[in-house]
């Protein structure tokens, strides 16, 4: 008989009103966890005196021109948690907890897919993801439901005080993605939108050429993959580097991405085999899963996809690598399921073959 699963829930966080005040009551209720996690990060990388400047010559005037509504809502958060606005815009600027190289120091990993139409048992679309990064940030992470004073709301995980990384919004559109290694455009504090601009701009788009148009109008720096899908059963991957893009498309109602390129003209660059080797297998075999169970994808099943071991530890379902603890210290830290039709999102908090997925409603 196996093990009975933890019934642990993801920290499940609601704010709403005007862009400041959700950043108030969100900085308030994550106000430690902000703190700890901030200091830390600011070791890390050199500390507050080597990147207060970067942020206000590089980074803070891009967001004031591109997205200045998000600007008030980083100060929402700075005033709801006590800290300076500085510390809160470094907190969700990833770009700033990166090290000189090809690829970002403070990487995960995550495998992303969504299946629709003939693929799944009612037709419906469903977008699965599970989200690895390193194991000692488990504690931070939360399920934040926002609700503006204007525009859609919008349901999805993150890491405490960060806007959401995923998610799903009331007009029916679902984004998930992960971050790309490049190695032909080393990441440097020298140019363009951080992520965390354009990602909101697109989770909070009414539908997917909405989203195109926020991605496209940024001076984007960062090497990511997104995957925009609809309640309709539209679905669309971009896999965009800092100068250039590309579209990708689900295969007989199937789509998967995992850490690697796709892309052919950007293989070259490639530099998923230095962070996440595992991506190729991941990503392979989340597709094989998927087309096996043709027809009969219902949310039951897609939960057992998600906790699949092959390749294991180093599987759809990640585990710390016990032989290299340091070297590969990532592990599942939120595995999510969005139905967009039925406006619902399932989440399970940790590893979820060791715990229960818990529904929440948009």
């Amino acid at each position: 008989m196996s093990n009975p699963k933890g019934k642990k829930q993801v920290k499940f966080i609601e704010v709403s009103g005007t862009l400041y005040e959700m950043g108030s009551q969100y900085g308030a209720v994550c106000s430690q966890e902000i703190k700890r996690l901030t200091e830390a990060n600011f070791r890390r990388v050199g500390g507050r005196d080597a990147l207060t400047p970067v942020i206000k010559k590089v980074y803070l005037p891009e967001v004031e021109a591109y997205a200045p509504e998000f600007v008030d809502f980083l100060r929402g958060i700075a005033d709801g948690a006590k800290i300076d606005f500085m510390d809160a815009f470094f907190h969700n600027t990833q770009e700033l907890m990166t090290s000189p190289g090809p690829f970002p120091s403070l990487m995960g990993g995550c495998t992303n897919f969504a299946a629709s139409g003939e693929v799944t048992s009612d037709g419906k679309l469903i977008v699965g993801h599970n989200y690895d990064l390193i194991e000692r940030w488990q504690e931070y992470i939360v399920l934040l439901k926002m609700t503006p004073d204007k525009g859609p709301r919008v349901i999805g995980p993150t890491i405490a005080g960060w806007f959401p990384l995923i998610g799903m919004n009331s007009s029916g559109l679902v984004m998930v993605g992960n971050r790309l290694g490049y190695t032909k455009d080393p990441i440097y504090h020298t140019r363009g939108t951080p992520f965390f601009a354009y990602n909101q701009k697109m989770l909070w788009s009414e539908n997917i050429s909405e989203a195109i148009e926020a991605l496209i109008s940024a001076k984007r720096r960062s090497h990511i993959h997104v995957m925009c899908a609809t309640h309709e059963g539209d679905v669309l991957g971009i896999e965009y580097l800092s100068e250039e893009f590309a579209f990708l498309y689900p295969q007989r109602g199937i789509y998967v991405h995992a850490d690697h390129i796709e892309t052919d003209r950007f293989k070259s660059g490639d530099a998923a085999f230095t962070f996440a080797p595992d991506s190729y297998v991941r990503g392979a075999r989340m597709t094989r899963l998927l087309d096996k169970y043709r027809g009969q994808l219902s949310v039951d099943a897609i939960k057992e996809l998600l906790q699949d071991h092959g390749n294991y530890p180093d599987s759809i379902c990640r585990h710390v690598n016990p032989k290299h603890p340091r070297r590969n210290p990532n592990k599942t830290l939120v595995s999510t399921i969005f139905c967009p039709e039925d406006k619902k999102v399932y989440c399970a908090f940790g590893n979820p073959c060791e715990n229960e997925y818990f529904v929440y409603k948009l």
